[in-house]
């Protein structure tokens, strides 16, 4: 394939001559990390929802990329709640040229209701959405944690 041919079959916005792919590109070039700002009750520190998304967001709107989560299925298995969604990055110049990947999380139901019965609300998708958001954008981009031990 001529360079010529190549350059025609990306999804090149006229504008930056950057597909969704080179900005991407672009935004990994400025983040390479996150910190653990989150503590888990046994004492360990992790990487947020929060975290992740502070890091990305700026850089997104810097790079014309935004992001969009679809839940594409969902599974409910007593409390636990199961939800398949396509995460796309998307050139917001030219929304046609995007990223897309596919992602499981679960999110459980934890509370009871004052009978004792378990308590079945929307805690469990959000909780599922964030950690599947999370997990994608961590991978997709590279990013490692900082050195704060565990």
């Amino acid at each position: 394939m001529s360079d010529e041919q190549e350059q025609e079959s990306t999804s090149e916005d006229p504008a930056t001559g950057l597909n969704v792919y080179q900005r991407i590109r672009e935004i990994k070039r400025e983040v390479t990390g996150v910190t653990k700002a989150g503590k888990h009750t046994h004492g360990f520190r992790f990487v947020t929802h929060d975290d992740v998304t502070a890091s990305l967001s700026g850089l997104y709107v810097k790079w014309g990329v935004d992001r969009e989560v679809t839940v594409t299925d969902v599974k409910r298995d007593g409390q636990v709640l199961g939800l398949h969604m396509r995460i796309d990055w998307v050139n917001v110049d030219n929304p046609v040229d995007r990223k897309s990947v596919f992602v499981f999380a679960e999110g459980i139901d934890q509370g009871q209701k004052k009978d004792g019965s378990p308590n079945i609300d929307a805690l469990a998708a959000g909780k599922s959405m964030s950690y599947a958001v999370k997990m994608a954008e961590l991978k997709n981009f590279c990013l490692v944690g900082d050195t704060t031990p565990d």
